[in-house]
């Protein structure tokens, strides 16, 4: 087997690294969910967003959608390492001005068990008395709380010829309950 020092290959080789890495890390806490609770008195400009997750490592997207479909705001907030997490959204402009219901959103990664919405009813730019909230937490799952070593044992050989058109990788690992995702790029920076 030859394995040749190409800026292509290593980065390659980084890439595989840090791809597989976030996969296991993120595969742990899969079954787990999160909470979204939203409040706004009667007339408010402010809405308060608090939650709950089991994975405190990955930020939370929070998107919220007018009720033609279109973003009237976004907020990336990560939480405490309890879990917890609040931001405050301020209403107002031209996007807030329709009547009707806002869909707010929040999600982290990429698991189902992280997505959950709500509605909020908005009239004349402000919000109508609202607390609202919505769960996909599983009870029965401890919280995600990582090892002080989350590296796993992963090898692995590549056999990248130079001009070749095709890559072998072959590897083994200590974690098997989890996936592994290979990702290559090209110097370019393409897939």
């Amino acid at each position: 087997m030859k394995i040749y020092s190409k800026t292509g290959v290593v980065m390659a080789l980084l890439a595989v690294c840090m791809v597989s890495g976030i996969s296991i890390l993120e595969s742990h806490a899969v079954d787990a969910g999160m909470s979204l609770n939203v409040k706004a008195e009667e007339g408010s400009s402010t809405l308060s967003i608090t939650g709950q997750t089991n994975n405190f490592l990955n930020p939370i997207t929070i998107l919220i959608t007018g009720p033609n479909g279109m973003a009237v705001a976004l907020d990336q907030i990560s939480p405490d390492p309890d879990g917890t997490y609040m931001t405050e959204i301020t209403m107002g402009g031209n996007f807030w001005q329709q009547d009707g219901w806002y869909e707010i959103n929040a999600q982290q990664g990429h698991a189902s068990a992280y997505r959950v919405s709500v509605l909020i009813m908005i009239a004349d730019g402000v919000a109508v008395e609202t607390s609202v909230s919505e769960s996909s937490l599983d009870s029965s799952v401890a919280p995600f709380i990582p090892s002080t070593d989350i590296t796993p044992n992963l090898t692995f050989e590549v056999d990248a010829p130079y001009g070749a058109t095709s890559i072998g990788i072959t590897g083994n690992t200590d974690q098997t309950n989890y996936d592994i995702t290979l990702t290559v790029y090209t110097p370019g920076g393409n897939l």
